[in-house]
């Protein structure tokens, strides 16, 4: 009868044993599942402690101000692009008696038209690379010209207010 004692009170211990690894394997689970570390998964944040988020109302209308003020100018831009046809009109300027329209940024590209000085032709935009033609530093232009569209040394060109 002893010998059958210790050997049930040995289970209980045993099972006892399995219940608590079990209990400490979900509550790191929990943990994880949580993204919490173990100790947190306790903590009860009271409700006192919780604080209102902040709004700092003037920095909202400065924001807002600001925003407002970037949205006119780009109306602005916008306006007066629709206005010349969204390209700002340039001049030929040339001592020699004509430049050639070509069809890429090169000076070995194809030549698409020989556009005499003082043309007046709309500026598409400008490439992104700097370049030296005959010492001076400039930029290829994109433009348009009567049906034609191509590129011209951006140092030809002086363009037009409206």
């Amino acid at each position: 009868m002893s010998r059958r004692n210790k050997k049930s009170g040995g289970t209980a211990i045993q099972g006892l044993l399995y219940v608590i690894f079990g209990l400490i394997t979900l509550w790191l689970l929990a943990s994880m599942y949580f993204q919490k570390s173990p100790m947190e998964l306790f903590d009860k944040e009271d409700p006192s402690e919780i604080q209102e988020p902040v709004i700092n109302v003037e920095k909202l209308q400065e924001d807002n101000t600001a925003f407002t003020q970037q949205i006119q100018k780009l109306e602005t831009a916008l306006k007066k692009c629709q206005g010349n046809q969204g390209y700002p009109p340039a001049r030929i300027t040339i001592e020699s008696s004509y430049v050639n329209l070509r069809e890429d940024a090169s000076l070995s590209s194809t030549v698409i038209a020989k556009l005499p000085d003082s043309t007046l032709v709309r500026i598409m935009y400008y490439g992104t690379e700097t370049f030296f033609l005959e010492g001076k530093q400039g930029k290829w232009c994109r433009i348009q010209y009567a049906d034609k569209e191509g590129w011209v040394w951006g140092n030809f060109l002086e363009e037009i207010d409206q």
